[in-house]
């Protein structure tokens, strides 16, 4: 099964599942003040089912669109299941110290609030609200060396943990830390995964 459709019928489900059990509740809750309970219980399951498929279907279909455009707009081609995850991650080697990163970053727009957890060798920053998302948490970790270099785990997460779809916003927070903590060298000599 491709990714995309993996990615469809998960939020299809959890859409629709809510929306149903709701859909049902509510139909329950409106008519038993003019009918017996159990006159319209299986109308309710019946009409719940039916409205939680197709309002998951639809809405699936709306969020699965906009993803897969906004990974599209990056440049990104054959998507697979880590491109659609929320949370995205990367590992990069540079001779830069965590210093020398923090220090770049205090100098940028975006990444400026930053909050240092130094016992973990970890940097925090928050992501603001925005349309796409209710914030990100990024983080860099220093998680070894290899020879003369430094290697860093780049992680951006939403910072709701419900979040099923994010519109590419902490694929592009990961490619941006890149760039910034990379600045102008050949960022593929730096890759790892």
């Amino acid at each position: 099964m491709k990714p995309t459709t993996r990615f469809f019928l998960r939020i299809a489900l959890v859409t629709g599942s809510f929306f149903g059990i709701g859909m049902a509740v509510l139909i329950l809750l409106m008519f038993s003040f003019f009918l017996p309970i159990d006159s319209i219980i299986g109308y309710a399951l019946v009409l719940g089912l039916l409205g939680g498929l197709l309002f998951g279907l639809f809405f699936s279909a709306i969020i699965t669109y906009m993803q897969v455009s906004a990974l599209k707009k990056m440049g990104e081609t054959d998507l697979t299941e880590d491109m659609l995850s929320v949370v995205q991650k990367k590992l990069i080697r540079t001779p830069q110290t965590l210093d020398d990163l923090i220090t770049k970053l205090e100098n940028t727009e975006k990444f400026n609030r930053i909050n240092i957890i130094t016992p973990n060798k970890k940097i925090g920053v928050k992501g603001g609200l925005s349309w796409a998302s209710w914030g990100e948490k990024v983080e860099i970790t220093l998680t070894g060396k290899e020879g003369e270099l430094n290697v860093f785990e780049l992680m951006s997460r939403p910072s709701v943990k419900t979040t099923m779809a994010d519109y590419g916003k902490n694929r592009k927070n990961v490619q941006e830390l890149e760039r910034i903590l990379l600045g102008g060298n050949d960022l593929s000599e730096h890759l790892i995964g």
